[in-house]
Order: C-alpha cells, then structure tokens, then sequence
C-alpha cells in the first residue's frame, strides 16, 4: 500500500500485485512508477515534480495492467514548477494497459494535468475526468452514460476509436483536439465550448445522441449529426459538409467560413 510520502531519484519502482494508493504523493528527480498489476487510487493526489530537484517523476500503467481512480476522492496528478530550472516539464503519465474511473457520483472530477499518452483503454464509467493538459490518446476510449471526459488546455490527438454512450458527454472547452479515427460510437453529447476541434476524418453523432456548440471552431471533415444538434455561437471552417438530419436549435451569431455547407 502507499498511503502518502515521495520517492526521488533516477530508477523505477514497480508494482506487480494488488496496491491501494492513498494519501498525497511524490515523485521527482527522474522517478517511475510503474504499475504491472491492479492499481487503486482512492485519495490524494500524484505530484510528479514535488521539490527542487533536477528532472521529474512520471507514472506507467502498463499492458495488461489495470489503473482504477476509485471513489470522489482521487483528486489529481500534476507537477509544481520551482522555476525556469525545474518547471515540471518532463512529467508523464503513460497508459499501456486500462486506465479506469468508477465508483464515484456524477460530479465527481479526477484531473489530469501533465502530459497524457495512450496505448491502451481509457474508460470513464462515471464522475468527470478532465485532462487539461496535452494528451495522445491511442487505443481506445469509452464514455459511459452520465459519465464526462473533458478535454482542455494544450493539444489533445484521439486516434483511438471512442464509445460515446447514449447520455455521456464528449465536452471540449480550449485547446485543439483532433478525432483522426473513423468509427467513433458517438452515441451522446458532444459539447464543444471553446477551442478548436479538428476533425481529420468523418465523424457521426448517432440518433440517440446530440451536438452542442457554443463557442469554439469546428474545422476539417465532414460531420453528420443525426440527433439533435443545439448552435449557440460558432465558427466552422474547410470544404466539408456539416449534415443535420435531426431537429436543430439556433441562437447568436452563426458564421460559415471557407465553403461551409
């Protein structure tokens, strides 16, 4: 178990069996953690650049490993910066295996604020998990109903292919984020609030589901919205059709930029 305290240096500490994390922790000065086995993370928090060391502390769910943030209470992993020497840069968080949370009421929000790469599964079963800082999301990534993963801040790449379900909710408030896969289940809420949402391939907002803008630019492939689509304010942008065969509901200013049909 560890239930608070730090580790420091240049190696790695990993954990092959059952571990239930708890607490406020620490990793810094080039330390891993690495997870092979079953993570529980059910309070505190994860400070990857924790003191005035040179280099920062990152986190490796491994394949076939599981990472669960269990419960209200696992709050966020991020990294302090002690200045232009030690800004906390180079913190990570990697996902191989399948990064989960669960267990915890709808408003519930776990943040990750460092750097987050994927290979494996990202699955949001309820509360929000908010990832406002850049990310790189392979594999695959799954919503479930009355459930929110939010995209904010930086650059967020989805490549994986997404299972939005029906009363989940996609939300994206700034930033860039780009969908690149084709195939994506969008079967909920797609909200986007500000920033830039890039599609670099087709994308389908299933009949059960529905697309809200206010505020943001849409740009790039072709959207079909097949539930309801809600504009309040929005700016869209490339060659592509944006196709409603839903009901519609409009207000503010609407712009059509650059061949928007």
């Amino acid at each position: 178990a560890l239930s608070g305290g730090d580790q420091s240096g240049a190696a790695v500490t990993t954990l092959k069996g059952a571990t239930a994390v708890t607490g406020n922790r620490g990793l810094d000065g080039g330390r891993s953690l690495v997870n092979e086995g079953t993570l529980t993370w059910s309070t505190g928090s994860f400070n990857l650049n924790n003191s005035n060391l040179a280099g920062s502390g990152s986190l490796l769910n491994a394949a076939g490993a599981t990472f669960l943030l269990q419960g209200n209470s696992p709050s966020s992993i991020f990294a302090s910066s002690f200045g232009s020497t030690d800004t906390g840069a180079g913190a990570a968080f990697t996902n191989a295996g399948t990064l989960r949370k669960a267990g915890s009421n709808t408003t519930d929000t776990t943040t990750i604020s460092v750097p987050f790469t994927q290979t494996g599964a990202l699955d949001v079963q309820t509360g929000i998990l908010s990832l406002n800082g850049s990310s790189n999301l392979g594999g695959t990534v799954g919503i479930a109903g009355g459930a929110e993963l939010q995209l904010s801040g930086g650059s967020h790449a989805v490549g994986g292919v997404g299972a939005l379900a029906a009363g989940g909710e996609l939300q994206l408030s700034s930033g860039t984020v780009s969908l690149g896969a084709t195939g994506n289940g969008l079967g909920g809420i797609v909200r986007l609030q500000g920033g830039t949402l890039d599609l670099g391939a087709a994308q389908t907002v299933l009949a059960g589901g529905s697309y809200v803008q206010a505020g943001g630019s849409l740009r790039g492939a072709a959207q079909t919205v097949a539930g309801s689509p809600n504009q309040q304010r929005r700016r869209q942008e490339g060659a592509a059709g944006n196709h409603h065969t839903g009901g519609t509901a409009g207000t503010g200013r609407r712009r059509r930029q650059c061949g928007q049909s």
